[in-house]
């Protein structure tokens, strides 16, 4: 069998073993980023994606107008990490731990999400971002791995340090990402969002995003 075939046959069943995004998470990844994201292209799989994603559902475990909490979305410079993380990207595909793995991870949205899926979700859909828009962010896969192996803490960043958006590592600027959509759901008054908005907008539609979530 020729190489290409192979190629062709092992895509196939790479993709057997991942979902679509559910109806919730197109719109949630359509107020965020727009057309940035071909949301169609984008696979979501269970663990390692090995075999077919569970049929899991779960009741949301918050709905409607969500309840303020202050500073539960500041992020503080952790530890090394001891445990493997909740999620990993890979290209177009989104391979979520079996803990926190659902059929759906934005039920209803706006009007229903589910946390910390998300969170882990919005955080996630910024590398395929990352990865479909490569010729403007450089980003490759390995370069990613490679940055977090090497920080202590990959996640953490100072909003008035780099310049731009584009300053920041690959895993800081999906953690802003996950931060600003943290800060619109549970924290909106918090200074701190309106910091990140200055970062993210010239890159984001965050107006459709904060739209969404008036509605």
């Amino acid at each position: 069998m020729r190489l290409s075939a192979l190629l062709l046959l092992f895509a196939l069943i790479l993709s057997a073993c991942s979902r679509p995004l559910a109806p919730g998470e197109r719109a949630f990844a359509n107020d965020i980023f727009g057309r940035g994201l071909n949301v169609d292209q984008t696979r979501i799989a269970a663990g390692f994606g090995l075999s077919a994603p569970p049929n899991t559902t779960a009741a949301p475990l918050a709905s409607g107008k969500l309840k303020t909490l202050p500073g539960i979305c500041d992020r503080v410079p952790q530890g090394p990490r001891t445990e493997p993380p909740p999620a990993f990207a890979l290209w177009n595909r989104i391979h979520i731990s079996d803990e926190f793995y659902r059929g759906e991870t934005a039920p209803g949205w706006p009007n229903q999400v589910l946390l910390p899926q998300s969170l882990i979700m919005a955080h996630e859909l910024v590398h395929v971002w990352q990865w479909q828009n490569r010729a403007v962010t450089g980003y490759r896969p390995a370069r990613a791995a490679l940055e977090s192996l090497l920080n202590l803490d990959p996640y953490f960043y100072q909003p008035g340090d780099p310049t731009g958006f584009l300053s920041f590592s690959y895993e800081q600027q999906a953690a802003l990402v996950e931060d600003y959509v943290c800060y619109a759901l549970l924290d909106p008054i918090n200074p701190r969002r309106e910091d990140l908005r200055t970062i993210l907008v010239p890159y984001f539609p965050l107006d459709r995003l904060d739209a969404a979530l008036a509605r």
